[in-house]
């Protein structure tokens, strides 16, 4: 299992981690601290959206992120997408 954090803010745990393509795929458990972080998952899952509409958060969420395995060591992250299916919340996300 995998932590998703951005800085030191604990946003989830990710579960059946397999690879799709280029990306990494699993998914995730959000935790108490991850609702701040939603606006910036739900922006980019809009598939239609107006250019001019500006987003909803700051830019430094876009940077920082990272996942830690078992062992608690820490890898950077892009900024990783979060979607829902029926099946639960999906996550994707790049190694860097």
């Amino acid at each position: 299992m995998l932590k998703l954090y951005h800085h030191q803010t604990f946003i989830g745990t990710v579960s059946g981690v397999c690879a799709n393509g280029f990306d990494m795929h699993g998914l995730i458990d959000f935790g108490p601290e991850a609702a701040p972080f939603k606006p910036i998952f739900e922006y980019f899952q809009k598939r239609e959206r107006p250019s001019s509409e500006e987003p909803p958060f700051d830019e430094d969420l876009l940077w920082n992120w990272s996942m830690t395995d078992e062992a608690g060591k820490r890898q950077e992250v892009g900024l990783p997408g979060v979607f829902e299916e029926s099946d639960g919340i999906h996550v994707m996300w790049r190694w860097l």
